[in-house]
């Protein structure tokens, strides 16, 4: 075919339409994943303060192991820095790269890819999406994807 998204367009109708609405298990999965998304619509200041708080927590955590470094630095002083270490003080680098804000993706009919857009998003955020169904007080859980 000269034009791919013809193609693309085609398998997406032959696994919507005569595969995927087939088979109960992924129905099932779809209409969950379905139904959290639209729970948390309108909710994702929640996702994000949660994922404040524990970047928050995360660098608590980090001070006060420097802090104890510090303090046991300070009890058992080192007369000499050996000369291997000393060109190495303070250059550990950031391993974070730049800051994503992660979302939830809902599904469009006119996309063809925006089921699986919307499954990596609930994947990429289920601990946070848990949470946030835990607190709102929703009996709804994120489904594991086999």
């Amino acid at each position: 075919h000269e034009r791919v998204t013809c193609v693309a367009h085609s398998l997406h109708n032959l696994l919507i339409t005569n595969t995927i609405t087939k088979i109960p298990e992924a129905q099932a999965f779809i209409s969950q994943c379905k139904e959290i998304v639209s729970t948390l619509h309108f909710k994702s200041h929640l996702i994000d303060e949660f994922v404040l708080e524990q970047n928050e927590a995360d660098i608590y955590t980090k001070i006060l192991n420097l802090q104890d470094e510090i303090d046991a630095d300070s009890n058992d002083p080192i007369d000499e820095i050996d000369d291997a270490q000393d060109g190495q003080l303070g250059t550990e680098k950031s391993k974070q790269g730049p800051q994503t804000r992660k979302t939830l993706k809902t599904t469009v009919p006119t996309r063809w890819n925006s089921v699986l857009n919307m499954i990596r998003s609930l994947v990429s955020l289920q601990t946070e999406v848990n949470e946030i169904l835990k607190r709102i007080g929703k009996g709804l859980v994120m489904p594991h994807a086999r």
